[in-house]
């Protein structure tokens, strides 16, 4: 996603987190002569440190791409994530702001061929028809 309008150059910085105020959008990618790149949430590249609201377990999100699910990584079997639970950013790797809401869980499924739990998450920011956005410096 490109963002077009005034960027003034040395105030904002690759890895900056963006947000709306449903969430956490994604972070700064490059910035150009007027512009920035974002790298959602939803990219199948992105991978965001999470904290769950109720169990306060800690997981990696991974995006699945714009319009799909996401999901934590590498959950063990023996993780007590609950259906329905909140997700918020960490602050882990220190990119995104802790306590910035990204989601929720809306699937937790326990396949048998797997070593690990399958935990679909539901993304609350949708960067698409959004005029304003919120850039995030971790200073």
């Amino acid at each position: 996603m490109k963002w077009s309008g005034k960027v003034p150059k040395s105030n904002i910085q690759k890895n900056d987190a963006v947000l709306v105020e449903t969430g956490l959008v994604g972070r700064i990618k490059g910035i150009g002569y007027g512009n920035a790149e974002v790298m959602l949430v939803q990219d199948v590249r992105s991978i965001v440190p999470v904290v769950s609201e109720t169990s306060q377990l800690q997981g990696t999100l991974k995006g699945n791409g714009l319009g799909r699910y996401g999901e934590l990584q590498y959950v063990k079997k023996t993780a007590s994530f609950i259906e329905g639970e909140t997700l918020y950013t960490s602050g882990l790797a220190e990119i995104f702001p802790k306590g910035a809401i990204v989601g929720r869980i809306i699937s937790i499924n326990n396949p048998v061929d797997s070593e690990f739990l399958e935990v679909e998450i539901f993304f609350y920011s949708d960067p698409v028809n959004q005029d304003y956005f919120l850039i995030y410096k971790n200073e």
